[in-house]
């Protein structure tokens, strides 16, 4: 194995962890919602998907490919072995969770569809937290 190998593997992984951040993230935003978990509520968490989910969403209406798949690919064609690092079905495995092959159309809806969900999740917190901060300063006696 060569260093171009081990870091398109590393860049493979990393573009799945990052994809499932943005659609597991989601799962979690709405599911925690619903059920009233507090920690759904961290602005950090909450920040940084947004700010995950809308580079995604600007980057395909833009039309710029996607920095993760140039990176592997470029790193790939420096390299003699598909996936060095990971057995060929991880390797398609990683690639299906980075939606990797995906049709660019069918992508680009569905992207813009999460990125509409995140929005109105984003929103309907920050309403919530001011209602929330307007009661604690009408309830403080004073």
């Amino acid at each position: 194995m060569n260093l171009p190998e081990l870091f398109a593997d590393l860049v493979m992984v990393v573009h799945a962890i990052f994809s499932l951040f943005v659609v597991v993230g989601l799962i979690f935003i709405v599911t925690g919602v619903i059920l009233g978990w507090s920690w759904i509520d961290n602005t950090q968490f909450r920040g940084l998907h947004l700010a995950a989910t809308f580079s995604v969403v600007i980057r395909v209406w833009l039309g710029v490919p996607c920095p993760f798949s140039a990176a592997e690919d470029h790193l790939r064609s420096q390299t003699s072995a598909a996936c060095a690092f990971f057995s060929p079905d991880f390797h398609n495995a990683f690639h299906r969770l980075a939606f990797r092959g995906n049709d660019p159309r069918r992508f680009a809806v569905s992207t813009t569809l999460v990125g509409l969900i995140t929005a109105a999740a984003f929103a309907s917190n920050l309403q919530h937290r001011r209602r929330n901060a307007e009661r604690v300063i009408t309830e403080t006696p004073g």
